[in-house]
């Protein structure tokens, strides 16, 4: 009978629960740290499409060089399209696109552009 009254050591269910609910706040605020990492990374990837767009709608008025190109720029894929407007000679829609790697479209810019 003796051996049967042996004291086990082990963890309470206090314990247990405590030790659970640290855990699982480390992983909730590891989450959230990732969350925001991300979207400041798509924040900064959009802020990059829109300076570059904005960069070729200038280099396209100054040079008027109205023609369809493409372009590809590090990790974006920008497409320039020149269509005219509705019936008129002297105006033209400059149509931006930017993509990334994966073809998600990233931003998207149209501009009436009067020609001399």
């Amino acid at each position: 009978m003796a051996g049967l009254m042996k004291r086990l050591n082990g963890s309470t269910l206090v314990e247990v629960i405590v030790a659970m609910v640290i855990t699982v706040t480390a992983i909730g605020i590891a989450f959230s740290i990732m969350a925001n990492i991300s979207k400041t990374d798509n924040s900064r990837l959009r802020l990059n499409a829109l300076l570059r767009a904005n960069e070729v709608i200038t280099n396209t008025r100054v040079s008027s060089k109205y023609l369809d190109e493409n372009m590809e720029e590090g990790a974006m894929e920008i497409y320039k399209t020149v269509t005219p407007y509705k019936s008129s000679d002297k105006l033209y829609i400059l149509k931006i696109e930017v993509y990334n790697r994966n073809k998600h479209k990233i931003f998207e810019k149209q501009e009436l552009i009067p020609t001399e």
